[in-house]
């Protein structure tokens, strides 16, 4: 069954004497240490730092707190969409409309988390502002003549689809699950779960000696 999301709201060195090259991998070998180490202890100063953040912030807040962000996204959601003319799309909007068409031309119909990773959407996402978690509700709202979202059996979420194709975009998914969740994630980045896992196995290597077998194998 096939639903229409409708959402509103770089000289070589000298060569050396015998007697003093000794010295010198004593040297070179120091000094790859040094730096080797300086580095991990950067990676992993910046990655604790962040967990610590992470887990520190999430502690801090209570229901209430939480309860109180929510309203504040929300309200700030609906002032965002409150601020935007009547029967026509700004020039921002427009931009991100064309380029989101682009890219269902390219790609063909695609889940919206796939879509929305792509450089060029995120740059017109955010000359926009479009509030975070809104981006389902804008299509809904504003360009639906152009771009729907559609939902089906098969998928977990919105497929990006055209306007008037969407049987078709349906029909052309064939659900891969691990293709799915490697296309989602983003480019030259990290998502947030992927850096704090990478934290977690460089930690668990250093106590291991630098090694270790995965689970299962």
């Amino acid at each position: 069954a096939i639903f229409v999301v409708s959402s509103v709201l770089p000289p070589p060195s000298a060569v050396l004497p015998r007697d003093n090259m000794g010295g010198k991998g004593k040297d070179k070998g120091k000094e790859k240490g040094s730096y080797k180490g300086k580095e991990k202890g950067r990676e992993k100063g910046k990655g604790k730092g962040k967990e610590k953040g992470k887990r520190k912030g999430e502690e801090d807040l209570n229901e209430e707190d939480k309860l109180r962000l929510r309203e504040e996204r929300e309200a700030g959601s609906a002032e965002f969409f409150a601020g935007l003319p009547v029967g026509e799309l700004t020039p921002e909007e427009s931009h991100l409309r064309d380029v989101l068409l682009a890219a269902v031309g390219e790609i063909g119909s695609a889940r919206l988390s796939i879509v929305a990773q792509r450089e060029e959407v995120r740059q017109a996402k955010t000359a926009l502002g479009l509030p975070k978690g809104t981006m389902t509700q804008w299509v809904g709202l504003r360009i639906s003549e152009d771009l729907v979202l559609i939902t089906d059996t098969s998928v977990t979420e919105p497929l990006l689809c055209v306007a008037g194709q969407e049987h078709e975009a349906a029909a052309a998914q064939t659900g891969d699950p691990f293709e799915d969740f490697y296309s989602a994630l983003p480019e030259g980045d990290f998502t947030e779960g992927e850096g704090e896992l990478r934290v977690q196995v460089l930690e668990a290597l250093e106590r291991n000696g630098g090694s270790g077998r995965l689970p299962g194998r």
